[in-house]
């Protein structure tokens, strides 16, 4: 097995999506920095339906598109958008020291027993290492959707196409990378850590404040979903419910993403503590709810408002504390 060495699973957090839990791994193996990937997203609230407090949701708005962002990291990637010699391109980059991600959908997956042949879900790869002869990959992959542990495995080449080309066949879409593979940019100085963190920090300062009116949108409708939630509550059943815990699961996970860039961007303990006190407050309205869904009853109605109110107050403050910080006068 010819295997680049130094390739370790990131389980801190799942960031936004699969693709990007197995970015930040590249990113590490290349001695690159984080940094970069956690200042360019604008995370804020959107409600699709006016009626539906369920369609509540964080939206992930990018401020530069993958390439600069890459490049900022200190990585580079060559992309195919359906590759024709999967096999062969994977070989080729891994011989040349490339990690490689490309999207599957685990339906076809038969190491994942949570969606193999049940669940058609589109999912992305790390491979690290290939053994022609054996017709075996190394990869970084999940245990199931429902957990973070990523760790290594070895597969063979059949679990690689067939997901390959499952993807292809149900969720392809035309220029659309499916393939990627990544290399150390040499051309782009690298910066001292603490000075990358330091010019990040101060990205994400100016994103904040470009995107001000988008995150104060998201706070009315935030505001909106609390107010509509006590009728629609009363009304809705088990499976109303059920989509709703799943809104507040993902909701949860952009909390915890937004908690983890500003400890990492080091933003201010006072803004942690709001962003903590907000978490902790969601994870009880979660755990009410869920028990509700699971009890059949809704004994726990009145907590769940009061909270939601106090989640909506914290998340004003915690927004007017990230728009008012300001930027460092040296970044050097």
């Amino acid at each position: 097995m010819n295997t680049i060495p130094n390739i370790q699973p990131f389980n801190e957090i799942y960031y936004k999506d699969c693709f990007y839990n197995s970015v930040i791994s590249v990113v590490d193996h290349f001695s690159g920095s984080r940094y970069p990937i956690l200042s360019n997203d604008i995370l804020f609230y959107r409600l699709s339906d006016s009626t539906d407090p369920c369609s509540l949701q964080i939206v992930y708005q990018d401020a530069d598109s993958l390439d600069q962002v890459l490049e900022r990291t200190g990585l580079t990637v060559r992309t195919i958008d359906r590759c024709e010699r999967l096999i062969d391109d994977i070989a080729a980059s891994i011989n040349a020291g490339c990690p490689v991600v490309i999207w599957v959908d685990c339906y076809y997956e038969s190491i994942r027993r949570d969606t193999y042949n049940k669940i058609h879900w589109g999912h992305t790869l790390l491979l690290y290492g290939i053994d022609l002869d054996n017709r075996q990959c190394a990869i970084i992959e999940h245990q199931n959707r429902m957990n973070l542990n990523y760790r290594p495995h070895i597969v063979g080449f059949d679990d690689i196409l067939r997901p390959y080309q499952g993807y292809l066949k149900v969720f392809y879409q035309a220029k659309f990378p499916t393939f990627f593979a990544f290399s150390k940019n040499t051309d782009v100085p690298q910066l001292e850590p603490e000075r990358w963190r330091r010019v990040e920090r101060e990205r994400l300062i100016g994103h904040m404040h470009t995107y001000g009116s988008l995150i104060q949108q998201g706070l009315d409708d935030l505001r909106k979903a609390v107010d509509l939630t006590y009728d629609w509550y009363m009304a809705a059943g088990q499976q109303e419910i059920a989509m709703w815990i799943e809104s507040l699961n993902k909701i949860v996970n952009g909390k915890f993403i937004e908690r983890y860039r500003c400890k990492m961007l080091e933003l201010g303990e006072d803004i942690l503590q709001l962003q903590q006190n907000s978490l902790e407050v969601l994870e009880k309205i979660r755990a009410v709810v869920a028990r509700a869904y699971y009890s059949g009853n809704k004994l726990y109605d009145g907590l769940i408002f009061s909270s939601l109110h106090n989640f909506y107050e914290l998340e004003q403050q915690t927004y007017q504390k990230l728009c008012a910080v300001t930027p460092l006068t040296d970044v050097r």
